[in-house]
């Protein structure tokens, strides 16, 4: 009787149960209407809140705040721990 097996591709990164299946649906439909909602008031808060510091702090202030987060954003602020 000869050993019967099945391959496994073990190399593969698609994890179906944390990502989702792939298919032509998802590309399609989009996100989700309430993850939508939510962009749009992460959004209307940030403008506020510049609004805010710019009545505030004057609208230097607002524009160094750009210039920084561009300059950090291009480091990786990653802790290494050994």
């Amino acid at each position: 009787m000869a050993g019967k097996s099945i391959s496994h591709d073990v190399s593969s990164n698609i994890d179906a149960l944390r990502f989702g299946l792939e298919g032509v649906k998802g590309d399609i439909v989009g996100s989700h209407p309430l993850e939508s909602l939510r962009e749009t008031a992460t959004k209307n808060l940030e403008g506020k809140k510049r609004i805010i510091t710019d009545l505030t702090y004057g609208s230097s202030f607002n524009l160094k705040m750009d210039l920084d987060k561009q300059i950090l954003s291009r480091f990786d602020l990653q802790l290494h721990v050994i």
